[in-house]
């Protein structure tokens, strides 16, 4: 024992006064009382952290006074105290009292640590703290939150130290496969949080020349407490570029470190760009010479001459300088490889002269797997190019440009093979799958591109390199972006002058028309990643922090959100399904009505004449909507999709434009109607029926289960039936009433025979209904009710779906009709009155715009149109021309010329005719009518051929008669105004809509002439209302007025040969029909009208 052990052995030991007390004394003082030491520790826990923390308080007031002699005396003293306190500290409290002290150091504490320039102390600490791990009793998590206590000294070398220690752990960690929690992850949250300006020191601390020998001063007085050997140069170069990649991959979680880690590499590229060559102009030399003659092992001539045009030679040359550039990584500095990098890049771009350097420059970036290189070298690149004009033919762009194109790049040889012919394959070109680590650093450098972007030159690279890029990074790159946009939206005050810079970024790119040819690729990422107020600013709607940002970045930008109406307007069911499902699942209702309301405002609605005007609903939501709203998912009533669903059949105008405008024109009735404003169109309403929504919507449904198809069939009438009627607990239909417009429901109707079998009934319901409501809900397009509708009955409205719509086999609608009004009690034997009225009155609407529009041939002729040819009536009985139309209409040979088609095409200006085609139990009914007459007329071929044949002859003599006449008129109002030659001359507007007009006409009266057959046709016995349906044909064959139209119609030798035919086979059955019941005045009456004198 010494002196001072002996002359304290009478003390009762240092408590924590004696501790504070001492603090104000001077320094002989502090180390006697310091030299052997005893301490008094408080019996308390709380209090013994208050001991520790006066003790340390203590010893960092001892003064340094300079001598080398009394500074190692007083440190042998200081930590021989602090072993001794320590210990003592440690056997009253365990090891976990150890783990606990870093979070009761006061603040005064810390910065008198980190104020001390002497850090022996400082590391004892924490080398207490850091030994703590190699005890199994401590969490590992415990342990790292104590360590990063040792941040708030602030010392850029102990603070390397942590996170070496961090990722050499997590590595650890991760090859046994252990789960541990990221101690490198919680080293940055805690950075971010209160220690972010310490993060510039740190990297120049790391990059520094002295950076190995800051270490190994600091380990060497951790002793036994090291986790490993002595960390080595390279462990240095991969932390930092861990640290670096860490941070820049999550910037939207550290956003002050990302900001203090672009500062540190702005600073070394400025730094970079103002090392000029030294006696470059002295010696007469180029900036090339002089990259050659300082890095001669690095740049070589034959890198920076013309690049050779044999493939193999580039691809040597370019290994060749990828080896080199690897090895001098291990030989220079990091900073003076950095300096050679930027150098490079100053003295190569931008240049219309390409070289293999270029290549190897934009290769070395993809490749760098921290991406600290790449940062440096795309960093420095964007500026040089931001005060240039774009030219993609220089360097660095198109040697770039072709880096991106990874089917086709010239870095190596594309794998092809030749055949005998000569034909050159390049199987590069189909494949879908790259390298994952150059798809990640081209991704990288488009963004890194991104952020250094200040002028339209940038963006106008960055679209070229997308145009030529694989989908994997197109889609990496617009995920980056608008998850950037993302979180600018989501900022927690959004002011006027916020600065929106990716967000501003990705509008400029989408505005750009070059774009969309990659819309395929952009699109599914866009909208999958795109919050409601992203994509509310890309389509340009007001939100509450959308309304504060300028949009508008020049008059030659196209809309950004263009692409997305591409996508949906020329894409495919197929590429979209998956899209829409993934939308629907994930996103708000009011993001699928932005969506669809843009999409809606954007398509080609206003000409119905467009061919795709509506079909993009069809094709890419239609069938996703119905899927996952006939699903239920854990008893979800109320998905996106379900509220979808209510929408499209609950709003009126949504109703129109989705279930009643047709997608493609085919309809010709629907463009007749925008070209005439006649009293036919005024007086009737004409609903296309087969190429529309609700076709599509009967289709979809059909795909489905009977479950599905069940739950839909139930949502749907509930939405359309009020009362008893939605619950089916009223089954006569008391009080129950539609609560939908009438046309809504005759929409639904008139697809009566495409409906699954569940839906038929629901139709059938509803035509029940509108029977016995028996007026009509009419509803403008504001959603207020018509009270200037034309129609005001169910009856008038479900004649035109019967007559004059493209509704599929309506003699199966008739017969439904007839039979829910037969046993209706709201009905009488006057609503037959009233068909048969209706039919008369739009037949006699018809020949009347039929005769006046024949009646004028000039305007034929100068809209060179050739009239029809007549009829040509052979001196055959009917027979025969029934036979020849019974087969037609069977075999479907119907000649071109007679366009007994139902479609028709726009082709050379002209419009073929569409003539309607019969239903099926039509043809049946006609088919057995032909084989009754066969045989019953077969003994009266002879005489009934020789008495048409003098008919014919008759009809001919008066047709000839008459046309003469109305030559003669035509030759006389032509003189009458000698002063317009061209008074016949028609316009091409003019010629158009005649020429329109008259597809109308004839498909209207085929129509009508069809469902006349089917009314008057004796197919009683397939009838569901057989009783109904022959009173029905009774009042229509005796109705007088039925045949003064059809009379006028056969006069009209410019119809159609078979409208023509089966205008003649209506007057015969209607005859027979009559001659059957033994009446034998009827017929005469008929022909005397048919054949007026």
């Amino acid at each position: 024992m010494d002196l001072s052990s002996l002359l304290n052995q009478g003390d009762s030991g240092l408590s924590i006064d004696d501790l504070y007390s001492l603090q104000r004394c001077d320094n002989n003082e502090k180390l006697n009382k310091l030299n052997g030491v005893v301490f008094d520790y408080p019996s308390n826990s709380t209090d013994t952290y208050r001991f520790f923390d006066a003790f340390i308080q203590l010893v960092l007031s001892i003064q340094d006074d300079g001598d080398e002699f009394g500074t190692q005396y007083a440190n042998t003293l200081i930590i021989g105290a602090l072993r001794t306190c320590i210990n003592g500290l440690l056997q009253q409290e365990g090891f976990h009292w150890l783990v606990s002290y870093p979070s009761h150091l006061s603040d005064r504490t810390w910065n008198l640590l980190e104020s001390r320039s002497d850090t022996t102390f400082l590391n004892y600490l924490y080398g207490l703290a850091l030994g703590l791990n190699k005890q199994d009793s401590i969490p590992f998590d415990t342990w790292v939150q104590s360590l990063l206590y040792f941040l708030r000294a602030k010392v850029p070398a102990l603070t390397c130290h942590m996170w070496l220690n961090f990722a050499y752990l997590d590595d650890r960690h991760r090859l046994s496969r252990q789960r541990q929690p990221s101690a490198q992850t919680a080293f940055l949250v805690a950075m971010e949080a209160e220690y972010s300006n310490t993060l510039y020191d740190l990297l120049l601390t790391m990059t520094g020349p002295d950076n190995l020998s800051l270490l190994s001063k600091l380990e060497s007085g951790l002793g036994g407490t090291l986790l490993r050997d002595p960390y080595t140069y390279a462990d240095i170069m991969l932390a930092m570029g861990s640290l670096e990649h860490s941070i820049r991959t999550c910037r939207t979680n550290y956003p002050l470190l990302a900001h203090e880690s672009s500062r540190y590499i702005t600073d070394q590229i400025s730094a970079g760009l103002d090392r000029k060559p030294q006696k470059l102009m002295e010696e007469g030399r180029t900036k090339r010479d002089y990259m050659v003659g300082r890095y001669p092992t690095l740049v070589t001539k034959d890198l920076l001459g013309d690049q050779p045009l044999d493939p193999d030679s580039r691809s040597r040359l370019f290994e060749q300088a990828k080896k080199r550039w690897i090895q001098a990584t291990g030989v220079l500095r990091p900073d003076d490889f950095d300096q050679f990098l930027q150098q490079l890049v100053v003295t190569l771009y931008p240049s219309k002269k390409r070289c293999i350097l270029d290549s190897v420059l934009v290769d070395w970036a993809a490749r760098d797997p921290f991406g600290r290189h790449m940062q440096l070298i795309v960093d420095t690149i964007m500026r040089l190019i931001n005060s240039f004009n774009y030219n993609k033919k220089w360097a660095p762009y198109t040697p770039w440009i072709e880096a991106f194109d990874l089917t086709g790049n010239g870095r190596t040889t594309p794998a092809g093979y030749n055949i005998k012919t000569g034909a050159e394959i390049n199987l590069s070109k189909f494949s879908t799958k790259h390298n994952a680590a150059i798809v990640k650093g081209l991704g990288n450098i488009l963004q890194q591109m991104t952020l250094r972007a200040t002028s339209t030159t940038a963006e106008s690279w960055i679209v070229d390199c997308l145009l030529v890029s694989s989908p994997d990074v197109i889609q990496t790159y617009f995920d980056y972006l608008v998850h950037q946009a993302n979180q600018e939206f989501q900022a927690e005050r959004l002011h006027e002058h916020n600065i929106m810079t990716f967000a501003s970024h990705l509008h400029g790119i989408l505005a750009r028309q070059e774009i969309y040819p990659i819309a395929p690729f952009v699109v599914p990422s866009l909208l999958r990643r795109a919050s409601e107020h992203t994509l509310a600013w890309i389509i340009q709607r007001k939100t509450d922090r959308v309304g504060y940002v300028k949009t508008d970045r020049g008059s030659q930008r196209y809309h950004s959100g263009q692409s997305v109406v591409i996508y949906f307007d020329e894409g495919t069911d197929l590429s979209s399904k998956h899209l829409v499902t993934d939308l629907l699942r994930n996103k708000t209702k009011n993001y699928m009505n932005y969506l669809l309301t843009y999409l809606h405002q954007r398509s080609k609605l206003g000409d119905p004449s467009q061919q795709g005007t509506q079909s993009w609903f069809s094709r890419h939501f239609m069938e996703a909507i119905l899927t996952e709203a006939a699903t239920t998912n854990g008893g979800q009533q109320h998905s996106v999709a379900s509220e979808l669903y209510d929408e499209l059949l609950r709003d009126h105008s949504t109703f129109k434009w989705v279930f009643t405008v047709p997608y493609v024109a085919t309809d010709a009735i629907h463009m007749g109607v925008q070209l005439k404003k006649t009293n036919l169109v005024k007086n009737h309403t004409f609903m296309p029926i087969r190429d529309t929504g609700m076709a599509t919507l009967l289709h979809c449904v059909t795909q489905l289960g009977e479950p599905q198809q069940h739950r839909l069939t139930q949502i749907w009438m509930d939405l359309w039936i009020s009362s008893a009627a939605a619950t089916g607990d009223d089954d006569n239909g008391n009080g129950d009433r539609l609560c939908v417009p009438d046309l809504m429901v005759l929409q639904c109707i008139g697809l009566y025979d495409q409906a699954p079998v569940i839906m038929r009934q629901m139709m059938e319901r509803f035509m029940k209904l509108g029977i016995q409501a028996r007026t009509d809900i009419s509803i403008n397009d504001n959603g207020s009710k018509d009270t200037a509708a034309p129609h005001t009955t169910f009856n008038e409205r479900i004649m035109d779906l019967l007559m004059l719509s493209d509704a599929p086999e309506v003699d199966g609608l008739l017969d439904l009709y007839l039979q829910l009004s037969y046993t209706s009690a709201a009905t009488s034997d006057a609503d037959q009155d009233e068909m048969v009225q209706a039919v008369v009155d739009t037949l006699i609407e018809l020949a009347g715009e039929c005769d006046i529009f024949f009646k004028y041939p000039v305007y034929l002729k100068a809209s060179g149109r050739q009239p029809a040819a007549p009829p040509k009536h052979e001196p055959t009985p009917p027979l025969d021309e029934f036979d020849e139309y019974t087969r037609m209409v069977e075999t479907g040979s119907a000649s071109k010329e007679n366009h007994s088609t139902d479609e028709w095409s726009d082709s050379g200006g002209t419009i073929n005719t569409p003539i309607s085609a019969k239903s099926r139990r039509l043809r049946q009914t006609l088919s057995q009518k032909q084989r009754k007459k066969q045989a019953s007329l077969a003994k009266a071929l002879i005489v009934q051929k020789m008495d048409e044949l003098q008919l014919q002859n008759e009809s001919k003599k008066r047709r000839r008669k008459t046309n003469g006449q109305d030559e003669q008129q035509g030759k006389k109002r032509h003189k009458l105004d000698p002063s317009k030659p061209d008074a016949v001359a028609l316009s091409t507007k003019e010629e158009n809509d005649r020429n329109a007009w008259y597809e109308v006409l004839v498909t209207l009266l085929q129509r009508l002439v069809n469902f006349i057959l089917v009314v008057v046709s004796d197919s009683d016995e397939n009838s569901l209302c057989p009783m109904a349906r022959k009173a029905l044909r009774n009042k229509m064959v005796r109705h007088f007025l039925l045949y003064e139209p059809l009379a006028t119609l056969t006069r009209l030798s410019d119809l159609p040969t078979n409208i023509l035919n089966d205008i003649q086979v209506i007057i015969d059955i209607s005859i027979d029909s009559i001659e059957k019941d033994g009446d034998t005045v009827t017929p005469g009456i008929i022909q005397r009208i048919l054949n007026p004198l």
